[in-house]
């Protein structure tokens, strides 16, 4: 199952004890919701997967859509754990924030025009981010805080060591609160930001 590969490859841990979270959630039963959800994610990534960079236009329902936007933003903060030895954490992982994330940044590339996904985008670097840092808590935390490299860029270098400069991404932000996403200093920052995204989803996907 590809998914289970990516997440395995992310938390650093075997495919069968992600399998096995997957599969343990079949007995419980005040989550059948929740496993409901879990395997509808499944499907459609796995079903992107295939294509490898083609996902097929029917794996994006628009409600999914939705919901997995806001299940992303809602739960980012609370659900994103740094320490990952227990299964219970990869599967919070798994949920709450690599499922959704996976599925927008994918749902973007097919649509580089719609610059909405600033917020997904920067969900998967960080998930990246973590996925590369040490095992030390310290090292995590660093690492998974999304203020960054020492230089920004609106020309398309992209920045080095897997990090996007923050006050990059809070420009791009605070002019699509001003309204002024029409400029082309924000079409061409936007635009940067995406390759930048999409190359490491490339690669994440690659290492799979």
């Amino acid at each position: 199952m590809g998914l289970v590969r990516i997440v395995a490859g992310l938390f650093k841990v075997s495919e069968s004890a992600v399998q096995q979270e997957i599969d343990q959630m079949k007995s419980i039963d005040t989550d059948k919701a929740v496993l409901t959800d879990l395997k509808v994610y499944l499907k459609n990534i796995n079903a992107g997967l295939y294509g490898r960079g083609d996902v097929p236009l029917g794996c994006i329902p628009q409600r999914l859509q939705k919901s997995g936007q806001q299940r992303t933003q809602g739960f980012f903060l609370l659900h994103l754990h740094y320490h990952t030895e227990r299964l219970s954490d990869i599967y919070g992982n798994l949920f709450n924030v690599v499922l959704p994330s996976l599925y927008h940044v994918m749902d973007a590339l097919l649509f580089m025009d719609e610059l909405d996904n600033l917020l997904t985008t920067s969900l998967i670097a960080s998930i990246f981010v973590c996925s590369q840092a040490n095992t030390s808590s310290h090292a995590r935390q660093r690492a998974c805080t999304i203020p960054s490299p020492q230089r920004s860029s609106v020309d398309g270098v992209l920045p080095r060591r897997n990090r996007f400069p923050a006050e990059f991404v809070a420009m791009l932000q605070k002019r699509e609160e001003m309204g002024t996403t029409e400029s082309k200093e924000y079409q061409a920052g936007a635009t940067t930001l995406m390759k930048y995204y999409s190359r490491m989803l490339y690669r994440l996907l690659k290492r799979t």
